[in-house]
């Protein structure tokens, strides 16, 4: 069986130059299949095969245009170049838009009507990383299950020799420029950033982070353009290496930030700029706050700019607190039905799972209609656009009405189109499928003059209130996701749906200045962090892994069945009921959902390889008073999975190996002993921030380092010193 290349969004890794010596004489695949390295040879079969995948499949022909930007992260352009070469071989033509955040590729490829396009980042990932996230020409879709695995299969069939010396037969076009038009022109549209006053962000002082990626130059120029009060720029030059030192990731899992956490010389945020800045900021201007004259707060971006948080300066407490996608999104789905409550009452509400339980609670009691999917903004716009098709269908009913044989065809489609909600193996083919039998029912309609009358009838009738039944979508690690609308060149207007950070940014704070403007300093503060009540929620990480032994139905996959299931009932009693909820998205999430004796879903386990980095999490989510009977689930199946999924062929596996095993030896060292032998090409950096905050293995002690609890006994279980699994890793010394 072929297992797809791809992961959450695409293809993520380390890039390194196919004469590498790790890599050195292995063909792109396998460097990138047994190494882990995304090579500039596999950059250009990737973007080859895609583009004649879609010639083959007569989605487009020789000559086409094919979208393709990046973040800054490749200096060089080496890799960039080779992904422009691998369109053009494939006969496509680029249309090259250079450094621009994600959330521009779909929107400009839609409004040029190319048939694909590529962004070449790698996201919140280390700086030492790139991959590639592709964009279907309908609807601006990312490829779905079925998409992948297709697009897998064309590539394992492909030698790259065979491309290695082809001419480059497709042209190019320069296209920043109007781009960044495009972009600007959307974002200035009331109907997709909800501005409805001009003094609406005068008393704000916004710390504008962008990671030093795509949004530099851009996110703080639009701030000012819609009236922030005063925007500073941090964290906006490519050149000091994006996502260093800034950026949303190390926000992750993180609600309060406190002023130790930033001054002190090993606090979390010591090195962050855009953090510290805020802090400083925010104490300079204390008193100001608290007579409610300003307000202090920063906007944190990815290297992509398709996830965005929000850190406000609480002068009470000298601390700040960060409002993660849950949030962020709430508050945006609260405006909206606030707002406009015919129109959102019943519409979706989308959480993925590893959201808040409480947040869809919440939303459902607002109005709206909650759903979850699993991990991947993905999902989220597959929603959108099942919600566009039924207004499509609804509006084709509209001018056929009277004819019975198209409405048993119309019943069909709905049929259809139901069917792609339940079945997440699923590929944008389908859709397509979907899209031309709508529009032939329309074309077949004698009251219909042309195609174009009927395809402008649609995009007219899709502006009406309410035929969208789609409120707003988002995921705990920061994308938010509501309806946007696009000018096309024709100057007719279409809806769309994409992963936009600024977007959510901006509208995040339209609705707490709008909602919440009149309250004092400390109501505002506590509706900005809590606007629905906070359930408990927390993910435990493990780095370096071999993610294909956690898949369904592998021996992994049974034994941490196992250890979820019996530590679930050792900790609430033989009275609850578990239940394995599979996603047909994603069949390799082992979700176990428990419900109380009353069968009300009060938490949920699972675990999961990330899709986008190389480690497997398991995460806890549930109400507040449960927290340590999760805390205690969760820390013995990710103690199950150190043991088990380790990959210690991994650089930074052995790396982490070194030293861990020189704390055991040594009780403490500091940062200059640690790093004494490590391989020159590892991110030491990155391997203290991921062995220490996420896996939890080490933490600092002043100007040195030491095992946690955690450390040691994961360092023991692996040097069998002692073989009985401990029923609580974290607390076994």
């Amino acid at each position: 069986m072929t297992i797809r290349l791809q992961g959450t969004d695409g293809i993520r890794g380390m890039v390194r130059l196919s004469s590498y010596p790790l890599v050195k004489g292995l063909s792109p695949v396998e460097a990138f299949l047994h190494r882990g390295v995304i090579t500039e040879e596999f950059m250009e079969l990737y973007t080859y095969s895609h583009v004649t995948d879609l010639m083959d499949r007569e989605i487009m022909s020789n000559g086409d245009e094919i979208v393709i930007g990046w973040d800054p992260r490749d200096r060089e352009g080496r890799f960039t170049r080779s992904a422009v070469r691998g369109i053009r071989k494939g006969g496509g033509k680029a249309l090259i838009i250079g450094i621009m955040p994600t959330p521009a590729i779909p929107i400009y490829m839609l409004y040029r009507e190319a048939k694909g396009a590529f962004m070449i980042t790698a996201s919140h990932n280390p700086m030492d990383q790139n991959g590639i996230k592709i964009f279907m020409k309908r609807y601006g879709l990312k490829p779905l299950y079925g998409d992948d695995l297709h697009l897998t299969s064309v590539i394992h069939k492909i030698d790259y020799e065979k491309i290695r010396d082809m001419k480059e037969k497709g042209g190019y076009e320069e296209c920043r420029d109007d781009a960044v038009k495009v972009f600007r022109e959307f974002l200035y549209d009331s109907r997709n950033t909800w501005i409805e006053r001009k003094d609406l962000f005068k008393k704000i002082i916004l710390i504008v982070d962008s990671a030093n990626g795509a949004y530099s130059g851009i996110a703080g120029d639009i701030f000012r353009r819609i009236g922030v009060g005063e925007v500073i720029d941090v964290n906006s030059d490519p050149a000091q290496g994006v996502n260093h030192n800034s950026g949303v990731l190390d926000l992750e899992g993180i609600s309060l930030i406190t002023s130790d956490m930033v001054y002190s010389s090993n606090g979390r945020f010591a090195n962050h700029n855009g953090v510290k800045r805020l802090f400083q900021i925010g104490k300079d201007n204390s008193r100001s706050i608290i007579e409610g004259k300003i307000r202090v707060s920063a906007a944190i971006f990815d290297a992509d700019g398709d996830r965005f948080y929000r850190i406000d300066y609480n002068p009470l407490e000298e601390r700040a607190i960060v409002l993660s996608g849950d949030v962020t999104t709430f508050h945006q789905a609260f405006y909206l039905i606030s707002r406009y409550p015919e129109r959102y009452k019943g519409s979706l509400y989308i959480n993925t799972i590893e959201s808040d339980l409480n947040a869809s609670t919440t939303a459902a009691m607002l109005g709206f209609i909650p759903e979850l999917t699993p991990v991947g903004d993905k999902w989220i716009l597959l929603k959108g656009v099942i919600s566009l098709l039924k207004g499509i269908v609804d509006l084709i009913a509209e001018t056929v009405k009277e004819v019975k044989d198209k409405q048993d065809e119309i019943g069909m489609i709905r049929n259809r189109i139901e069917d792609i909600s339940g079945s997440g193996q699923v590929d944008t083919s389908v859709i397509e499928e979907i899209t031309k039998e709508i529009y032939r029912l329309g074309r077949d309609n004698r009251e219909t003059i042309t195609t174009i009358t009927i395809e402008n009838k649609i995009k007219e009738g899709l502006l009406r209130d309410g035929i969208i039944r789609y409120g707003i979508g988002g995921e705990e690690s920061g994308h938010n996701i509501t309806t946007g609308y696009l000018r096309l060149r024709d100057r007719s207007i279409i809806p769309l749906f994409a992963g936009n950070g600024l977007k959510g940014a901006i509208n995040t704070y339209v609705a707490t200045e709008t909602l919440y403007a009149d309250l004092n300093i400390r109501d505002y503060i506590e509706k900005v962090h809590h606007p629905f009540p906070v359930g408990f929620k927390k993910t435990f990480y493990i780095y370096y892994i071999d993610k294909s032994r956690l898949v369904r139905g592998s021996e992994i996959w049974s034994g941490l069945e196992s250890v979820i299931r019996s530590s679930c009932i050792r900790e609430f009693g033989e009275g609850i009921e578990l239940r394995e909820i599979t996603y047909p998205e994603d069949r390799d999430i082992l979700y176990i959902a428990i419900y109380d004796k009353d069968g009300d879903q009060g938490a949920a386990i699972f675990g999961r390889n990330s899709g986008t980095e190389d480690k497997v999490g398991i995460n806890a989510r549930g109400r507040v008073e449960e927290g340590d009977a999760l805390i205690s689930i969760a820390e013995e199946a990710v103690g199950y999975l150190a043991l088990k999924m380790k990959d210690h062929d991994n650089p930074y596996a052995r790396a982490e190996d070194i030293i861990l095993k020189r704390l055991y030896l040594n009780k403490s060292c500091t940062y200059k002993e640690l790093r004494r032998g490590i391989d020159d090409d590892i991110s030491f950096d990155r391997l203290i921030k991921e062995v220490g905050i996420k896996e939890g293995f080490i933490r600092a002690v002043g100007d040195r380092y030491e095992l946690t609890d955690m450390g040691k006994w994961y360092r023991f279980s692996d040097n069998k010193l002692h073989k009985a699994r401990r029923r609580n890793p974290s607390k076994a010394y």
